[in-house]
Formats: C-alpha cells, structure tokens, sequence
C-alpha cells in the first residue's frame, strides 16, 4: 500500500490553491502504483481522497474565539448580576466556546472518496489505449486533462488517471498484407 499526496513537489506547495467552479488543474503527473511480471498479482484497488484544505487546525482560532465568549459572558454578568453565577458555569464548561469554535469549521474537509478496482486486464487494455481528453458536461470545453479512467470525490471533483506501461506494449500483428 502507498499513499501519494499531490500536488508533488510543486514550488514546495502541499496543496492545490484558488480552485474554483469548472477550473482544471493538471500535474505534476506522479506515480502511484507499479508492478512487474513477477510480482503482479490480478489487478489493484485506488482510493482517491479529496480534501478541501481550510486551516488544517479545528483549534486555528479557539484562543480567539475563547476571548470573545469570556467578553460577552462578562457584559451578559454586568448586564444581568443574578445570572452572574449560572454564566461562570456556563464559562467553566467550555460549551460555548466549543460550539463557537465548531461553526468557524477551520479543520480541512472530507470533499470525497471515491475506490476503483481494476483488473490486470483493464490495465492491459489501459496501458494499449489512447488516453481521452476530459471535456466538462457543460459546454463541452475541453480541460486539458488526458486520462484512462476517472475517479469521482464529491460529485463535483474528477481526479484523472493514466496507465503506463513500461515497456510500451508489443504492437499488434497487422496481419497478411494483400
């Protein structure tokens, strides 16, 4: 089992940036799976993982946002002195803050994850086969994005994937020539 991260090795960037609707970005092209004859075995399985990549941190702002709830809870005590009491509990607990911090939603995104499983045949007649050009639904406008075969995260996320073979596949026999 072998997991890459893309992008890989782009300018020291871990992640694809400023990705809007109908965007395509291409590369850097990686390896994620390889086998020779002796030690392949009936095909593979691939997971693609989408991620939309916010902080990265469920905690980025809780010091923030823990400063801000202490503030109200001491207007709401100034405001209302018999609360006083109830709102040092309510502070104690953390609840507030942990609420607050969890609408914020700074942790990175699940988007989607998508499994194919291929067999050594589909991989044969892959590594044989032209790639297709990945055209979007609307509009037909062509992304640039050569691929075998697709994996959909999210429903609005395409990863394309080639296969390669190494050497290039034996060329068919054109037959007796007449």
């Amino acid at each position: 089992m072998r997991t890459e991260l893309h992008p890989l090795g782009q300018g020291g960037k871990r992640h694809y940036t400023d990705v809007d609707s109908h965007e395509t970005r291409v590369g850097p092209r990686a390896s994620c799976w390889s086998s020779t004859d002796d030690v392949f075995v009936d095909g593979m399985s691939l997971t693609t993982t989408v991620i939309e990549h916010d902080q990265g941190d469920p905690d980025a702002f809780r010091d923030e946002i823990d400063a801000a709830v202490t503030l109200a809870l001491a207007v709401a005590g100034l405001l209302f002195p018999l609360a006083s009491p109830i709102l040092v509990l309510v502070k104690a607990s953390g609840l507030v803050t942990d609420f607050f911090n969890w609408l914020v939603g700074t942790d990175d995104d699940l988007v989607g994850r998508s499994t194919v499983v291929l067999s050594d045949d589909d991989l044969l007649a892959y590594s044989t086969w032209g790639t297709i050009d990945y055209s979007e639904k609307v509009g037909g406008a062509s992304t640039g994005l050569p691929y075998h075969f697709l994996s959909k995260a999210g429903g609005a996320y395409v990863v394309a994937f080639t296969v390669d073979r190494d050497p290039d596949a034996p060329k068919p026999d054109p037959g007796p020539v007449l």
